[in-house]
């Protein structure tokens, strides 16, 4: 019972946008055991290869760039997790932590200096035991705290390698690793957000003069904008994980409910809400502050976002966990666990090639959408049909 119970936390961890979980929609609509399936992820496999990306490194669950040249990443095998830092320079790669049990959320500091792992592990009881972990990934220390949250329920201070979590009755900040706490949140601001059986999230804006409090499960939270003594109520705020601060003024969260979800960014100067899109199945929002650029998925296909320009570039490239080096030339994704790193100015060169790789997929969906005996339930039509649409465009060169 133990098992299955921990087996159904993991397909909610896989199915709900949380960080670190690269996403399978094929693999959700599609039967795995088909060659149509086969055929599908090898071509969008082998795209990576047309356009000249490096794969890194497979079985992977996370990654985020740590310098320019330097990466960090989780791999993943069967119940063991290697922390691993990839010198990109070197050509080298080094494990720096070995953690038994699964992996829910993944966050890391600005200064790359902190990791913040969610770990859940098998118990006596009938729900996984939850744990808090913290990895130095310079000095390579790890300490650890046990949390009643299975799922993410905290956050960094910008700039800093301080930690925000909720305490129960207020939100504190503290070094991991150091353990002097300071109140983040008072108890009375707490109150006013704080759901039910919920964690309270706190997001800083980088200058730390604005901060977002959210609290919630499931899909429906409560979310406040704070300045100063001044309190903004946000509504259609669907995730905790997905929501963050691009600049001072501006930050992008999502909206909208299970394949409906709409990408949005909101200005709190202006108090003005702008939808960037609408209607995808996994936004999956990744904001990479050093390099001024943002990253969401159009059902699985990364789009990138130019806060400065506010300018879109639909790649065609599918992926997940996008993340630009600090000098926005390049960028990491994960497809079906495998960590590639793309070129920008690879993938603007490859538009040809991205546009015949759109043909044959809308093909190989369109032969999907012919045989029923390979769709794996009630939405599998739905899918079929937004990814024929969607390569349609892309192979029209829109």
């Amino acid at each position: 019972m133990r098992r299955f119970l921990l087996s159904c936390i993991i397909l909610l961890i896989i199915n709900v946008p949380l960080i670190s979980r690269d996403i399978d929609l094929d693999g959700i609509y599609l039967n795995k055991t088909s060659g149509l399936y086969s055929r599908i992820c090898e071509t969008k496999k082998s795209l990576y290869d047309k356009i000249a990306s490096e794969k890194i490194e497979s079985s992977v669950i996370f990654s985020q760039w740590l310098t320019g040249s330097r990466i960090i990443y989780i791999k993943e095998i069967k119940n063991l997790n290697l922390i691993c830092i990839r010198d990109l320079r070197r050509r080298s790669r080094r494990v720096i932590a070995r953690l038994n049990g699964t992996v829910s959320s993944s966050i890391l500091s600005d200064s790359g200096r902190t990791l913040a792992l969610k770990m859940l592990y098998s118990s006596e009881s009938y729900y996984p035991r939850a744990m808090n972990v913290y990895i130095d990934t310079v000095e390579g220390k790890i300490t650890t705290e046990d949390s009643s949250n299975m799922f993410r329920d905290k956050s960094f201070m910008p700039g800093r390698d301080l930690i925000i979590r909720d305490a129960g009755n207020r939100l504190i900040s503290y070094n991991p690793f150091k353990k002097k706490i300071t109140t983040a949140v008072t108890s009375r601001e707490y109150r006013i957000i704080s759901k039910k059986n919920s964690p309270v999230i706190a997001l800083f804006s980088p200058n730390r003069d604005r901060k977002i409090l959210i609290s919630g499960s499931g899909g429906s939270y409560n979310t406040l904008l704070m300045k100063g003594t001044k309190r903004t109520r946000l509504e259609g705020v669907t995730s905790c994980s997905d929501i963050g601060w691009v600049d001072n003024a501006r930050f992008m969260y999502r909206s909208g409910g299970p394949g409906y979800y709409s990408v949005n960014i909101y200005d709190a100067a202006l108090k003005k809400i702008r939808p960037l899109l609408k209607g995808t199945m996994n936004p999956d929002i990744n904001i990479s502050r050093h390099a001024g650029i943002v990253t969401f998925l159009d059902n699985q296909i990364i789009n990138i976002y130019y806060p400065s320009a506010g300018r879109t570039t639909h790649t065609g490239l599918e992926g997940e966990e996008a993340y630009f080096s600090p000098d926005g030339t390049r960028f990491t994704s994960l497809y079906l666990g495998d960590l590639y790193i793309t070129k920008l100015n690879g993938l603007l060169r490859g538009s040809t090639d991205i546009r015949r790789k759109a043909s044959l997929l809308l093909e190989l969906y369109q032969e999907a959408r012919s045989n029923s005996s390979i769709w794996e339930n009630d939405y599998s039509k739905q899918y079929i049909k937004r990814k024929v649409l969607q390569y349609r465009k892309i192979a029209q060169g829109n």
